[in-house]
C-alpha cells in the first residue's frame, strides 16, 4: 500500500456482529494456560517509565510503518499457531497487576495522581477535551487495574456530554470485542509493542474498533486517531496508526485467528464457562458482546404493572411484561432515565430483571427485622421496602460514599409528597433532615461498616439478603471491563470471602429466620460450590427449595445464565427475555 493512496479510493469494512461471529460456531474449546498469581504487593504506577521514551523512535505520518505487516506476510502466518493467545505487548514479569487488597474508594482517589508521561500536568490537560484521548486513556488505566467505573468521570471531566457519550460507546464496544480486535491488530505487527507504550496498544485497539463498527467518514477515522497519537508525542507510532488504519479500509479486518478471540473472553474464564456449563458456554460469550436490556421495577406500592405500560404507551414508549418476574418491564430501546414517566416520584426504578428476582425470594414481610448486608447502590433496599414495612431495616455497606447513592434512592422513591425533584440533581444530595424523615418513617438505618466486623446491638434478623461480593461474570454485558480486571488466581480468595461473610451473616440470623445468598457470577466456585460447603458445614441450615419455570436447577440453589434461547431444554428453561446472570439459594435457619 503506498501513502499516496486517496482515502476516497478506500472501502470501510462494516462488518455486523452477527458475521464477526460467525466463526465462532465451528470453534472448539482451548486448552487452559495457568495464570501466574498477582503480586499482593504490586503497587500500580500505569506511567513507570523514563520520559525519554516518549521520543525514542521517528516515523513520518506520511508512511505506512515498518510495524505494519504487508498482505504477503499476512497470507504466510503459521497455521499452527493460530489458536495461541498472544499479546501486543512485550512481556513483562508482572503484567497489569492489581493490589485487590486496597479499597475501590482508594484506587478512585488515586485516579489522575499518578506520575504523567507529558512534561507538565499543563500539557496533559490541553487534550483532556478530546474524546479519543480521553477514551486511550481510560483503556490504558483499566488495563493498569483500575474499574472503569473508577476513572471515567475524574478522567472525562471536560469532555462535554456528547462527547461523554461517544468515549462511553467507543470504550464499551472496544471492550466488548477487546480479545478479537487485539488478535486481528497481532496480525498485522511485526512485533509486539513495548510493555512500557501500553497507551498505543490502547489507542490502536479503540482506532480498529471505530474503523470497523462505527459511522464515522473514513478520511475522519484516520486523521482523528493519527492526531490523538500525536498528542501523545508517541512520534514512532504515527506512521504504525496510519498504516493499520489505511490497510483496514482498503482490505478489511482480517480474520479472527483464535478460539479465545471468537469468543471474546479471557483463556481462564472461557476454560471455566466451558467447565461449569459445558452445554452453554457458547452461548454465554455471544450474549457476553451485545448491548444489555434495559429493565424497569414497577413499584406496586404506587400503581400496577399494567396501569404503568400504559402510561409508557401514552408516552410513545415500547416496552413489554417481563414473563416470570411480575414487577419487571422490559424497555424495547434503553433511554435516559429522566426521560421515563414518574421516575422521579418512585414509581419505576431501573433494575434488571435477575436482580429484581433476589427480593422476591426473600419475601419480606410487615413487622420484620430485616438486614441488606450489602446494600449499595440501594436497588434491592428500595424494593424491600416497596414491599414491605419493617419493624426495623439494617442496610449496610462498607463504603460511606456507596450509602449516599442508598439515601438517594430512599428519598427519590419515598420523597415527602413526591417533590423530588432536589434529590435527582446529581450534584445535591437531599439535607439530612428530609432523609432522616424519611428513614425514620421507613424504619430503616443506614450503616457503614464491614459486614464481618457487624454485630448487632438489641435482636437478630427475621431476613437477611446477601447479594454477597463477587467476581461480576455474569454481568460482563454490563460491565464488560472486568474482563481485563479479573485474573483466575482472584477467585479462591473471593470464595474465601464469600465463605467469611456467609457464616458470619448466618450468626445474626434468629432461629426460624431466612437467608438469601445471591451473587452475580456465572462461576461455579461462587455459587453452587459455595453452598456444598456452607450445608456441609452447618447443621442449622435447611435449603428452601426454589420453584421457577426458569433458569437451571443447581445441587444447591438456582443459576441463571445470560443466555437467551429459542427453545426450552431438559435443564434450561425457555424465557424469551434476557436476563442477567444470577444466582440464587434460599435458606431457613432450623428453630432447634
Amino acid at each position: 500500500m503506498t501513502s499516496n493512496l486517496k482515502l476516497s479510493e478506500l472501502k470501510l469494512s462494516k462488518l455486523k456482529l452477527s458475521e464477526r461471529l460467525a466463526l465462532e460456531k465451528a470453534a472448539k474449546p482451548q486448552t487452559v494456560i495457568s495464570v501466574k498469581p498477582r503480586n499482593p504487593n504490586f503497587i500500580q504506577d500505569k506511567y513507570k517509565k523514563d520520559a525519554n521514551e516518549n521520543t525514542q523512535s521517528k516515523s513520518s505520518s506520511n508512511s505506512n510503518s515498518s510495524w505494519a505487516r504487508s498482505d504477503k506476510q499476512l497470507s504466510k502466518q503459521d497455521d499452527s499457531k493460530k489458536d495461541a493467545p498472544k499479546s501486543n505487548l512485550a512481556k513483562r514479569s508482572d503484567p497489569y497487576s492489581r493490589n485487590y487488597a486496597k479499597s475501590n474508594a482508594v484506587n478512585a482517589a488515586n485516579v489522575g495522581k499518578s506520575k504523567s508521561p507529558f512534561k507538565s500536568q499543563t500539557q496533559f490537560e490541553k487534550y483532556a477535551h478530546q474524546p479519543r484521548f480521553i477514551a486511550a486513556e481510560i483503556l490504558d488505566a483499566i488495563e493498569h487495574g483500575r474499574s472503569l467505573s473508577e476513572c471515567f468521570e475524574p478522567l472525562s471531566a471536560k469532555l462535554n456530554d456528547a462527547d461523554k457519550r461517544f468515549t462511553q460507546f467507543l470504550l464499551y464496544g472496544a471492550l466488548r470485542e477487546y480479545e478479537a480486535l487485539n488478535d486481528r491488530l497481532n496480525q498485522m505487527m511485526h512485533k509486539p509493542i513495548k510493555a512500557s507504550e501500553s497507551i498505543v496498544l490502547a489507542t490502536l485497539i479503540l482506532a480498529i474498533f471505530e474503523a470497523t463498527s462505527m459511522r464515522t467518514q473514513d478520511h475522519a477515522c484516520v486523521n482523528l486517531w493519527v492526531e490523538t497519537i500525536k498528542q501523545r508525542q508517541k512520534t514512532w507510532a504515527i506512521g504504525l496508526c496510519n498504516g493499520i488504519l489505511r490497510n483496514i479500509l482498503r482490505d478489511g479486518l482480517p480474520s479472527v485467528n483464535t478460539h479465545l478471540g471468537r469468543v471474546n473472553l479471557p483463556n481462564w474464564l472461557w476454560a471455566k464457562f466451558s467447565q461449569d456449563f459445558p452445554k452453554h458456554a457458547q452461548q454465554m460469550s455471544v450474549y457476553y458482546q451485545t448491548h444489555p436490556v434495559m429493565s424497569l421495577r414497577v413499584n406496586l406500592s404506587q400503581t400496577t404493572r399494567e396501569a404503568y405500560l400504559q402510561i409508557l404507551k401514552e408516552h410513545n414508549i415500547d416496552a413489554y411484561p417481563h414473563q416470570f418476574v411480575k414487577s419487571a418491564i422490559v424497555l424495547k430501546e434503553p433511554m435516559g432515565v429522566n426521560s421515563l414517566p414518574f421516575f422521579k416520584t418512585g414509581m419505576i426504578s431501573v433494575q434488571d430483571a435477575s436482580a429484581q428476582f433476589a427480593t422476591l425470594l426473600l419475601n419480606p414481610c410487615d413487622n420484620e427485622n430485616i438486614l441488606d448486608a450489602c446494600a449499595a447502590p440501594g436497588g434491592k433496599t428500595g424494593h424491600i421496602l416497596e414491599i414491605a414495612k419493617p419493624r426495623k431495616m439494617i442496610a449496610l455497606d462498607v463504603s460511606a460514599k456507596r450509602l449516599t447513592q442508598v439515601q438517594d434512592n430512599l428519598n427519590r422513591i419515598f420523597g415527602l409528597d413526591g417533590n423530588n425533584d432536589k434529590n435527582n440533581d446529581n450534584n445535591n444530595h437531599t439535607d439530612d433532615f428530609i432523609s432522616n424523615e424519611i428513614n425514620k418513617n421507613l424504619n430503616i438505618k443506614l450503616v457503614s461498616e464491614d459486614i464481618l466486623n457487624y454485630a448487632p446491638k438489641n435482636d437478630l434478623f427475621d431476613a437477611i439478603l446477601l447479594d454477597a461480593p463477587c467476581s461480576g461474570t455474569g454481568i460482563l454485558h454490563r460491565h464488560p471491563d472486568i474482563k481485563r480486571l479479573r485474573q483466575a488466581a482472584d477467585i479462591v480468595p473471593l470464595v474465601q470471602l464469600q465463605a467469611r461473610i456467609l457464616r458470619h451473616c448466618w450468626n445474626l440470623l434468629k432461629p426460624g429466620g431466612r437467608l438469601l445468598y445471591a451473587t452475580c457470577s456465572s462461576l461455579k466456585a461462587e455459587n453452587e460450590a459455595q453452598m456444598q460447603d456452607f450445608f456441609a458445614d452447618v447443621t442449622d441450615a435447611q435449603e428452601i427449595p426454589i420453584k421457577t419455570d426458569f433458569g437451571i436447577a443447581q445441587l444447591h440453589g438456582l443459576q441463571i445464565l445470560p443466555i437467551a434461547i429459542d427453545e426450552p431444554s431438559a435443564d434450561y428453561l425457555n424465557y424469551p427475555q434476557k436476563m442477567d446472570g444470577f444466582y440464587y439459594c434460599l435458606i431457613l435457619k432450623s428453630l432447634d
